[in-house]
Parts: structure tokens; C-alpha cells; sequence
């Protein structure tokens, strides 16, 4: 029987509802009020984590002339005060909730945004002010920049291919015999 419910609830989708601070604020703006949301996306706050829904971006809002095309997100955290402690159990709230009205959301993952971190040997040999040639292929960041100022071949050709080819740049250079590829 359970299934007969699902189906019919699948077959009508409700809207979820949308708070009159959101309604108010869209049509100031001249915005299009969203039938329904399509995707979330989740943030780690000190209270837990932070449910973010979205519309697709198909609300159009006229500027100078020119149309710009927004999507349309609302905190579900913050409107229903439900701060799950982690993103697993985010996942399972937003499903369970889209899925009571008929929804089901796709989730939005942003790329990452960080860069790698130096091992805790390079941490270290950089701290002390010293720099090795394997740091020219790196894909530290930091690591790669502190190679490079060091490089001293005019060209600057070292970082494209993460060898030195001058020879004399004050940092730790590879054994021959890494240097030098096998037959």
C-alpha cells in the first residue's frame, strides 16, 4: 500500500513552500517566484550543516536592458532549524523532505577549492629557507613558486618541464641517476 502512496505523490508533485520573506523580496526585485526547486547544496557552519535549496536558473530579472538569468536558492536550514551534524545525515534530511513532496533534488558539489599542502618534509625544508628541484613539477603552489624564484636560467624554462636546466640555483638537485631517464 505504501507503494500506491509513493506513486501517487511521485505522479503530483506539491511545491515546497516558500517563506513570504522570500516572496516578498522576489517580487521587489521583479524576479520570477520558482514553481520548484531542482538541486541542493550543503556548507559546514559551527551549527551543523547548512542546506541550501536551488531552483534551476531560469528566473530573469531586466537590468539596463539586458537580461540576466539567476537561479533562486532558499536556507531550509535555517527555515525549518534543522542543523544536521554531519553531511550524511544532511543528505538523508533534504532527500526525505523533497521526497515528501513528491521532489526528488540532485546535489550540487563544488569543486575543490583548495590547494594540495606541502608533505611535512617540504613543510619543513621550506621553513628552514632551503628549496629542492623536485619542487619545479609540483603541484604545490607554494612549492612550485619557491622554485621558481630560485631558477636562475634566463628562459625560465625549468618550470615546464620540473628539471633545472642551469644547474647552479641554491636548492637540492636530484641524484644523476633520478635525472636521468631509463632506457
Amino acid at each position: 500500500m505504501a507503494e500506491i502512496f509513493e506513486l501517487r505523490r511521485a505522479r503530483n508533485p506539491r511545491p515546497i513552500p516558500l517563506p513570504r520573506s522570500a516572496m516578498m523580496v522576489a517580487a521587489s526585485l521583479g524576479l520570477s517566484v520558482p514553481s520548484t526547486f531542482t538541486h541542493f547544496r550543503l556548507r559546514r557552519r559551527r551549527k551543523g550543516t547548512e542546506v541550501w535549496l536551488t531552483t534551476a536558473p531560469a528566473m530573469r530579472h531586466e537590468r539596463d536592458g539586458t537580461t540576466v538569468v539567476v537561479p533562486f536558492e532558499m536556507n531550509l536550514s535555517a527555515e525549518k532549524g534543522e542543523w544536521p551534524p554531519t553531511f550524511e545525515e544532511a543528505r538523508k534530511w533534504v532527500r526525505a523532505y523533497a521526497a515528501g513532496h513528491g521532489l526528488v533534488l540532485g546535489e550540487i558539489v563544488p569543486e575543490r577549492q583548495r590547494h594540495p599542502k606541502p608533505s611535512r618534509e617540504d613543510r619543513r625544508l621550506l621553513k628552514e629557507g632551503g628549496c629542492r628541484e623536485g619542487w619545479l613539477g609540483s603541484d604545490v603552489p607554494e612549492l612550485w613558486a619557491e622554485a621558481m624564484v630560485r631558477c636562475q636560467h634566463p628562459g625560465g624554462f625549468c618550470g615546464q618541464d620540473g628539471f633545472c636546466h642551469y644547474g647552479d640555483c641554491r636548492m637540492e638537485m636530484r641524484p644523476e641517476k633520478e635525472a636521468v631517464s631509463e632506457e
